[in-house]
């Protein structure tokens, strides 16, 4: 490599210092400095600021506390990074090797990427699984009620026939969701809703079915994603609606487990209302038969 190729490769510390005159440069640099050192006594003060006073005050009035929190987070650190962005301190740039600087340089770590790449080998572990198989118990918190509903039953999963959930306590209910359409059986009446009908109700309704049969680009065409490392190797996937029919609708879907073994199913519904469901005896390599089949996938079951 050339020492003209070498110079043009190298990321310069302080911008300008080769085009202006001396004494407006060495001005410059001062005022940058500045201007630096503001950007780090801002981001100190004001994280103070808002995990002691703003956050706490926005966790008692707002609707979904935790959402509102996020976004006045995630706001400010736009802000943030576009200060420093201004200030020509972030290079936001993906790197394959080591750029040759003229100075120091801070390398970040890109965390995004990570778990992207974690959602990625979560549905690679889906696209394998034959199929599911697990008990559930549902507990509804509903703002009206003093009780939470607790219904009982069974979920399953096959690639190609969709999902069904059996509900078998207090009583008998059946959701099977599949590719065509949404049946529903309330233990007298069976319904059934057409996908495209109701894009807010095919939207929800299949959010679970998608992230079982590894479909990721259906997912994140209607969900915001993020991924959450929890302790003793299990995780957190939560969802978040993009569109603002399904946001008036539910806030975020939370789904925590290790691997396919999933441990709880979370709905936050916009009018307060929170659903969890919890999972017990998974059997994520659930191979149905033919017999099985016809009888576990059809509403009212057989």
């Amino acid at each position: 490599m050339t020492p003209d190729a070498t110079q043009e490769n190298r990321i310069p510390v302080f911008s300008y210092e080769h085009r202006l005159p001396r004494p407006v440069w060495l001005a410059y640099r001062a005022l940058r400095l500045v201007l630096v050192s503001s950007a780090f006594v801002w981001f100190w003060g004001g994280a103070f600021l808002l995990a002691w006073t703003v956050l706490p005050a926005l966790a008692l009035v707002a609707r979904d506390p935790r959402r509102a929190c996020q976004r006045v987070v995630r706001a400010a650190f736009r802000l943030f990074h576009g200060y420093m962005r201004v200030l020509r301190l972030i290079d936001a740039r993906f790197v394959t090797e080591l750029p040759r600087t003229s100075g120091p340089v801070v390398f970040v770590a890109n965390h995004a990427a990570s778990d992207s790449k974690r959602i990625d080998a979560l549905l690679e572990q889906c696209a394998k699984s034959p199929g599911l198989l697990a008990s559930f118990v549902e507990e509804k918190q509903i703002a009206l009620l003093a009780v939470p509903l607790k219904p009982e039953g069974t979920i399953h999963f096959a690639p190609g026939r969709g999902l069904v959930r059996h509900t078998t306590k207090p009583s008998r209910e059946s959701v099977l969701v599949n590719d065509k359409e949404i049946v529903l059986w309330d233990g007298k009446s069976t319904k059934r809703v057409a996908l495209g009908s109701s894009v807010t109700i095919e939207t929800f309704a299949r959010a679970f079915s998608l992230l079982l049969g590894a479909n990721r680009a259906a997912l994140e065409k209607d969900f915001r994603l993020s991924y959450t490392e929890l302790s003793g190797g299990a995780y957190r996937l939560r969802l978040e609606p993009k569109g603002q029919d399904l946001a008036k609708v539910i806030t975020a879907i939370e789904i925590e487990g290790r691997g396919l073994d999933l441990s709880m199913l979370r709905v936050r519904e916009a009018n307060g209302d929170v659903s969890t469901t919890r999972f017990s005896g998974v059997d994520a390599a659930k191979k149905y038969d033919a017999a099985e089949l016809e009888r576990v996938f059809r509403v009212p079951p057989g």
